[in-house]
């Protein structure tokens, strides 16, 4: 008797068979500058631009310099296997609908 009062299998299927493989076919290498030039062509223009004060437009208008960048910077995010600090920051602005502003219900 084994584990849970069951018997043991007759032919018990081992995790570590010697051959690692991703199951679901995921690609989990290094960014490539396809999927990064790709990123970047995809980002809104118009929008507000982080605490950084880089817009999307900035990022688009020069394309090559821009994906070079980025695989330096994810290659060695990826090396290290640590994310910057100031990627971990946030900013939260209030922004008033209507009214006093010092109100809580506004």
């Amino acid at each position: 008797m084994g584990i849970l009062k069951r018997e043991e299998p007759a032919d018990p299927v081992y995790q570590d068979d010697g051959e690692q493989q991703d199951e679901a076919g995921i690609d989990t290498g290094p960014v490539r500058e396809a999927e990064i030039r790709r990123a970047i062509k995809n980002l809104r223009n118009g929008k507000a631009p982080g605490e950084d004060l880089v817009i999307a437009e900035l990022l688009k208008a020069y394309l090559e310099f821009t994906t070079d960048r980025v695989k330096e910077l994810t290659g060695m995010i990826w090396r290290l296997e640590k994310v910057p600090a100031k990627w971990k920051k946030g900013l939260i602005v209030r922004i008033p609908k209507k009214g006093n502003m010092k109100e809580c219900k506004n």
